[in-house]
């Protein structure tokens, strides 16, 4: 799929999650500038794919080209629950692999990106997630912490030869998975760690409850956030 073509954006409906409570809102500062953050939900043979980007600048253009990328990271994940293998091949689609290095021009389309796949397990279920360059997803733990769950890949279409990688860990009924994009990283300087903190007091709180403390920061960015809770 090239991602600068023109597509059809229409939402696919989200399932309904029998083992998941999903929150997802996708805030656009300016109503009248088409932005590029996206959020996506999908069921799969193997469990659930759940991806959350950001395209780079605004308009119409981008937003097509989000929509792109959110199809392309939904295409890939139905079919192979390995999120680092997805981000790649995204990558791919947007750095020319004949050009080594940085891939740079008028244009370039950057993204960043979470791709995670949620699974059952032996001992429950577990999430896998890999991130291009993207803010790192939270797990809200019901027993009252909060972590960082990943490392931070480089950005997807930035470079030719960009590695991705993923890290896994349990999810017990109770557990709260938070993707979201640096527009809800609030104020100028906040960062992951701030926002994780922010939360800390909410890993038992209502979805409904901690989406209102995230939206409660939101500044003049675009801004998107996914809330997954196992029940």
């Amino acid at each position: 799929m090239d991602l600068r073509t023109r597509i059809d954006l229409r939402d696919p409906v989200a399932p309904a999650l029998d083992d998941l409570e999903l929150l997802g809102r996708n805030h656009v500062a300016d109503q009248g500038v088409a932005g590029g953050d996206f959020v996506d939900v999908v069921r799969a043979t193997w469990g659930t794919a759940l991806t959350i980007g950001d395209v780079c600048g605004k308009g119409h253009s981008v937003a097509n080209d989000a929509g792109a990328a959110r199809l392309t990271l939904r295409r890939l994940m139905s079919a192979d629950p390995n999120p680092a293998a997805a981000l790649a091949a995204l990558n791919s689609l947007l750095s020319p692999a004949a050009q080594p290095g940085p891939v740079r021009g008028h244009d370039a389309r950057y993204v960043t990106a979470v791709a995670a796949a949620v699974r059952t397990s032996r001992l429950g279920r577990d999430v896998t997630v890999a991130v291009g360059g993207h803010p790192r997803p939270l797990v809200l733990r019901r027993a009252g912490r909060t972590e960082i769950m990943g490392s931070t890949g480089p950005i997807i279409g930035w470079f030719a030869d960009g590695r991705f990688t993923t890290m896994t860990c349990p999810l017990w009924p109770g557990d709260t998975l938070v993707l979201y994009t640096d527009g809800c990283l609030g104020t100028e300087g906040a960062d992951e760690g701030r926002l994780a903190r922010s939360m800390a007091r909410l890993t038992t709180a209502p979805l409904a409850e901690i989406a209102g403390v995230l939206e409660a920061d939101l500044t003049t960015d675009d801004a998107a956030f996914l809330l997954a809770r196992v029940r």
